[in-house]
């Protein structure tokens, strides 16, 4: 059985390829197919008519063509194999091969023009880069267990083929030596903190851990709280081993100052919780929660406090008027006192009397307010009334009703430890 074959689809395909697009193609399979059909068939693919061949003959033309076409197959690299070799922590050997394969063939090993390898951590920043198949990494910068990236990529002419792998940085641990001294102040917003990083590494390939030293100093932040109330928390960065904080500066320190407020006024006493992150710790896990309880001073603490601060006070005021031959029996009295809690001020009557020289019989009489900051900041002493003796004193030392004290020193006994402030 013979049958026609019309030309218009072979007739399409060879001759765009054989009278046009064969110019400049670098990929000539299809255009060497078609050159084999008209030397085989053996006829004008411009003719008007195309011959009758057999079925059997036209099939073999059509296997022909199939292969001619595929022994022109695109090549393709590939990467064959990565292996990653660790020889420490802090040393890595790259080992990479790569091949061109085709279509119908089998991969053969070839070696890239160039070849470029990367370490990226986990935030993909570059920890090394080099052409060399042994590397430096600096292990004791990253976290616990971090993931790293490392990347080839080799160039052959205008073509590129990298290949990406995976790998865990050392297992780290460290110990934190903390002091965290708040408030420091009367206003509760300021406070000082101490926090000392020992940072460990398991050794290579054992089960003993050794300490390092790292380029860069443990950073990290500390969140703040009034317990029971999360939604006052305020934070704070540290990048150095101590320093001083003021929470007043920090965002939300309002709604931290209200719920403190708050639980001062219906409990006469607050917890406030620092909780110590560091990069080292995996994220919404504290390294370490610190504790302060701020409580409100009882009756007899303020009343001791009263009577340490008249009691420095008399003496420097005494000392400013004294005569040459200096005083005898000096003693101070608190007639009155009140504490401001806005302020957070102490308003304190008091009242001095003293004899003057060796011999002295008479005695001196002085009455006034003395003004001091509940930590012993700022004092100042305003006379209000006093003896003729002690009057001709004060105007002979003093300008004016008011003597500028140097700061008292808050007494001991109420200033409470590392775990409780007042």
């Amino acid at each position: 059985m013979r049958i026609a074959v019309g030309r218009a689809s072979t007739r399409i395909a060879c001759t765009v390829h054989t009278r046009a697009a064969c110019v400049g193609v670098e990929d000539a399979s299809t255009c060497d197919a078609c050159a084999y059909l008209d030397s085989t068939i053996g006829f004008d693919l411009n003719s008007e008519m195309l011959p009758r061949v057999s079925l059997l003959n036209w099939l073999v033309v059509v296997l022909t063509a199939l292969l001619a076409m595929g022994c022109g197959a695109r090549r393709e690299y590939v990467v064959q194999d990565l292996t990653l070799t660790r020889q420490g922590w802090d040393t890595l050997r790259v080992d990479v091969h790569f091949a061109q394969q085709t279509s119908l063939g089998h991969p053969t090993r070839v070696v890239p023009e160039d070849l470029d390898i990367f370490v990226f951590n986990s935030q993909f920043d570059t920890l090394a880069a080099g052409h060399e198949a042994l590397l430096f990494v600096p292990d004791r910068e990253l976290r616990d267990r971090e993931r790293i990236l490392v990347e080839i990529c080799g160039r052959f002419g205008t073509a590129t083929v990298c290949a990406q792998e995976a790998m865990a940085a050392s297992p780290k641990r460290f110990h934190l030596d903390h002091r965290l001294t708040y408030p420091t102040d009367d206003a509760y917003e300021r406070g000082r903190y101490r926090l000392a990083f020992t940072l460990e590494r398991q050794q290579f390939e054992a089960d003993h851990w050794e300490p390092i030293e790292r380029e860069r100093k443990m950073a990290g932040f500390v969140r703040a709280f009034v317990g029971q109330h999360p939604e006052s928390s305020v934070i704070f960065p540290f990048s150095r081993v101590s320093g001083p904080f003021d929470l007043a500066r920090l965002d939300n320190f309002k709604d931290f100052r209200y719920f403190l407020d708050l639980r001062l006024k219906d409990d006469e006493a607050a917890t406030v919780f620092f909780e110590v992150y560091t990069e080292q710790d995996p994220l919404g896990s504290p390294h370490t929660v610190v504790p302060k309880l701020i409580r409100i001073k009882t009756p007899e603490e303020r009343i001791y406090e009263v009577s340490s601060y008249v009691e420095q006070a008399a003496e420097q005021v005494v000392m400013e008027l004294k005569s040459a031959l200096g005083t005898r029996d000096t003693y101070a009295f608190v007639n009155n006192w009140q504490f401001n809690t806005i302020k957070k001020r102490y308003e304190i009557e008091m009242e001095l009397t003293w004899r003057g020289g060796l011999v002295g019989r008479n005695w001196h009489e002085l009455t006034g307010v003395l003004s001091v900051r509940e930590d012993g900041g700022e004092p100042s002493f305003t006379r209000t009334r006093s003896n003729r003796r002690a009057e001709l004193r004060w105007r002979r030392r003093v300008e004016g009703a008011v003597l500028y004290l140097r700061p008292l020193i808050r007494p001991e006994a109420i200033t409470f430890d590392a775990e409780q402030t007042n």
